[in-house]
């Protein structure tokens, strides 16, 4: 926000609007943290399994079953699947394209992280997927997985009510931990880690699956790569 400000401000100063920039080297002043890789924790392909039978077999949370399938076998980004439309999905030519996202702290719609439109084909079974999902007379518009009320996710309640659970909320995944069917809690972005994961242990190449999830493919190289080596593969060196 405050570069953008700042960008705004230089233009007003440039165009007499204004005496000065206020936010004049405000940014440069703010460090962030660094992004922690360790969190690149995939899940396995049983606990992938384990999880979406668990929405689609819940009582009262099997309406964000597809959601959560769909971001196993997109490996998209959270606020890109919550803020796609039905515009962005040629069934047909079976293609789905990540032009947008949602930011359900700001409840804005927003381009996506790296500012790229991508198209990401379907295969059989995410083609089923949408085509299960799809209500009849759809409006280009409308959202592909809207929450039970028909609005936009929001990441933060779909995590505290639904995944992880909170007091009255038992959530998905402490059940499964519990019987043991999932080995311990990640969060909801690991989903992305896990497609990732498992594209690069099919065999797609790294630039590949960069192409598929909006990486660059140095990222995949220096991040997702290491996971993908089979437990099989380190008993060559023993």
């Amino acid at each position: 926000v405050l570069l953008y400000l700042n960008a705004c401000c230089n233009h007003a100063v440039s165009c007499q609007l204004l005496p000065d920039n206020p936010f004049d080297g405000m940014v440069s002043s703010i460090r962030l943290p660094l992004h922690s890789w360790d969190s690149i924790d995939p899940f396995s392909r049983a606990e992938r399994d384990a999880i979406i039978t668990a929405f689609y077999q819940h009582p009262r949370l099997s309406h964000y079953a597809p959601f959560v399938k769909f971001l196993f076998l997109t490996g998209c980004r959270t606020g890109e699947a919550i803020a796609l439309q039905w515009q962005n999905v040629n069934l047909p030519r079976q293609v789905v394209i990540f032009a947008q996202s949602y930011d359900s702290s700001l409840g804005i719609r927003k381009g996506t992280k790296n500012g790229r439109v991508r198209q990401f084909p379907c295969n059989d079974l995410l083609a089923q997927l949408l085509h299960s999902v799809k209500p009849p007379g759809v409006t280009g518009d409308a959202l592909v997985f809207p929450s039970p009320t028909g609005k936009p996710i929001i990441n933060t309640k779909f995590t505290q009510q639904v995944w992880k659970g909170r007091g009255k909320y038992p959530g998905i995944l402490p059940g499964l931990i519990l019987d043991g069917l999932v080995s311990h809690y990640r969060p909801v972005y690991n989903t992305r880690h896990t497609f990732i994961t498992l594209a690069l242990e099919t065999g797609l190449t790294v630039p590949q699956v960069a192409r598929l999830v909006g990486n660059s493919p140095k990222v995949i190289l220096d991040h997702y790569a290491g996971n993908s080596i089979d437990s099989s593969l380190c008993q060559l060196l023993v």
